[in-house]
């Protein structure tokens, strides 16, 4: 995943989890985590197709020599 979006989605993850801590807003809570879990999938998805690189896909010992 891109380093900026997930610095980002810390950031709301963060800010949400204060918020509930002096509020008790529980609702803006699960919003808060709503919202980080389908941006998740969403750049999960865009990252999964032909953008990841061949080597994402082999085991982390094969290119290492013995």
């Amino acid at each position: 995943m891109p380093y900026d979006s997930v610095r980002q989605l810390i950031y709301i993850f963060v800010r949400a989890s204060v918020h509930y801590a002096l509020f008790g807003n529980e609702e803006y809570l699960n919003a808060q985590i709503d919202f980080i879990v389908n941006a998740i999938r969403q750049i999960w998805t865009q990252c999964s197709g032909s953008q990841r690189p061949a080597d994402a896909t082999k085991p982390a010992n094969q290119n290492q020599k013995i």
